[in-house]
């Protein structure tokens, strides 16, 4: 607990704080319902944990795993569950239609891609956690109805759950810590440092390469599973 109070719990709060502006949770009634709301979320904190039972669930998502390491168990549930994600995607577009918000919805869908999103995802060591997945997805059903409500709320469950279990582990993996190790020249990161361009007196440290893991090859570099 002292090390999430210590680590995680800003980001936490900003990301409470987005799902609860983005997902208009000021405008909807109190979240201690049982129906569309407490009912979906406690089915979102178990469902990950439930899940993780079958060996081909307890892989990660991103483009190494995918091409390299996926079982063909895992991309037919995935597409299960896209069924679902797309029905829900067609019914929110139907509703904000109706409602005539339908305009401001896909500029505001726009701006979150093009800023939580897009900034990464041509990266290798782009690693979406389930936490991430959550946060992202949920706070976008924000109709006014109960299926969209138990969605969002579902989702938020999810995104606990991520966070109880792993922790709001960067989506950058390794590398985001590499990086900020490496910029501040922390002395742990001497094993990493190039001598040969460094030297022994120089103040500008020059550090190694991060191998990141390709997909193309299957060769995992610093990949963190």
């Amino acid at each position: 607990l002292s090390d999430f109070i210590l680590y995680e719990l800003t980001f936490v709060t900003l990301d409470m704080l987005a799902y609860f502006l983005i997902g208009r949770l000021f405008l909807r009634k109190g979240v201690d319902r049982l129906f569309p709301c407490l009912i979906p979320m406690i089915s979102g904190c178990i469902f990950p944990s439930w899940i993780n039972q079958w060996n081909f669930f307890q892989y990660s998502f991103s483009m190494f795993e995918i091409m390299c390491r996926w079982p063909f168990q895992l991309f037919l549930a995935i597409a299960i569950a896209l069924i679902v994600v797309f029905a829900l995607i067609f019914f929110h577009i139907r509703t904000y239609y109706c409602q005539g918000v339908l305009f401001s919805r896909a500029v505001e869908l726009i701006i979150i891609l093009a800023v939580f999103l897009l900034p990464h995802a041509n990266d290798p060591n782009f690693h979406i956690h389930h936490w991430y997945v959550a946060w992202l997805i949920g706070m976008l059903a924000s109709a006014n109805t109960p299926w969209s409500i138990a969605t969002l709320c579902f989702a938020w469950g999810y995104y606990i759950n991520g966070i109880a279990v792993y922790g709001r582990d960067p989506i950058l993996g390794c590398k985001y810590s590499f990086y900020y190790s490496t910029n501040m020249n922390c002395k742990y990161m001497q094993c990493f440092v190039d001598y040969n361009i460094t030297g022994n007196t120089t103040n500008n440290t020059v550090y190694l390469n991060f191998i990141p893991p390709d997909w193309r090859e299957c060769t995992e570099g610093y990949y963190a599973y």
